[in-house]
Parts: C-alpha cells; structure tokens; sequence
C-alpha cells in the first residue's frame, strides 16, 4: 500500500497557468519537488488529471487560495453517478454506464471563481451524467445539446436541426408488484368516447 499523508493518497502536483492548458503560450510548468517541465508535458498530464483551481499573488507567486472544487468528479460521486444512469444517458444507447465516461452536462466553466456562486459547484450530482466515448464527443464537438429535469430525471437531447429526443430514467430496483402482469381493461370499462 501506498503511504498517505494529511489523509491524502499519493499525488503528482503540476502547477501551470490556464493560458498555457489553452494552448494560448508555452509557459514552463512546475512539478512539484522536481521543479519546471515543457508545457506540452504539462498539457499531456492535464487530459487525464483532476484539476484543481490555485491562486497565486501576481508580484510573489506565491499561493493564496487553493480551490475546493474540482473538475473530476470524487469516488464517491463518481459511483452515485455510474449507479444512477445504469447505462449511458444518451437516447437509445446500451453502453454500461461502468464503461462510460463522467461528463458535464454545462461545461465546467475552469474560470469561474467558487465566490461567483458558492452554492452553485459545478461537479455535482445534478450535472454529472454518463455518456459512452463517442456520444461524449459527440456533445463536446456540439453536435448535439442536453438538457436535465432534476425532478423527472430526463435528459431532452436536440440536435443541431432542433429535433428532440428524451432519455428516461432507468430504475434499478423495481418492486415486487410491478412485475405482477395485468392484463389491460376490456373495451366496456373504457367509458363513452368523448364528443
């Protein structure tokens, strides 16, 4: 077993600026207890990292605030989510939501201060959904747009021709009277057709 400290696993710390993840310089990055590595680098471990905000003073450098929220999504929610959808959210696909990726159903705003809306986190249940790799791309690259009732728990998928398709919840545990088969009501107990 790894050792832990502070209640903490092992982790790797890369500290870069946002412009240089953007692709918009090539500033050096800094990994910790090592010191600076290319920029590329830094993108390349991005892609597959959590991400967790780091202010720091303009004229010092150094850190004055390190964000509590993060883009992926801890274990525990992770499992929430994955036992939630049952299957990839998109309509009509049978991915297992175990083999699907975690993603945002808003796009993770990485520029949004947590003071904007303090109440308001990002990764969180309520927009956190599974999607299979190819219907995630498909989202990211905009081909298709998601909307979610928290009450109902159906996704409206559009496209970009505007048709509309919904994704119902998937339950997971049924009871024992739902799986009692009836027959329908017979034609009589249907009442007067209506005028």
């Amino acid at each position: 077993a790894l050792p832990t400290r502070h209640g903490q696993r092992v982790a790797l710390q890369v500290t870069v600026a946002a412009t240089t993840l953007a692709g918009l310089d090539d500033h050096p990055a800094t990994l910790g207890s090592y010191g600076p590595i290319p920029a590329q680098v830094a993108r390349e471990l991005a892609q597959d990292a959590t991400w967790r905000r780091l202010l720091t003073d303009p004229t010092t450098g150094q850190a004055r605030s390190v964000g509590t929220q993060t883009y992926r999504p801890g274990a525990d929610l992770t499992r929430t989510v994955i036992a939630r959808d049952v299957t990839c959210t998109f309509p009509g696909c049978r991915q297992p939501s175990t083999r699907c990726e975690i993603d945002h159903r808003i796009p993770y705003n990485h520029t949004r201060r947590p003071s904007d809306q303090p109440h308001d986190p990002q990764t969180c249940e309520a927009n956190l959904h599974s999607l299979c790799k190819h219907h995630h791309q498909a989202k990211t690259k905009g081909w298709w747009r998601v909307t979610h009732d928290r009450h109902t728990g159906i996704s409206t998928w559009t496209d970009r021709h505007g048709l509309t398709y919904a994704r119902h919840p998937i339950p997971i545990h049924t009871t024992p009277v739902a799986l009692i088969h009836r027959p329908p009501l017979p034609p009589s107990d249907w009442g007067d057709p209506p005028f």
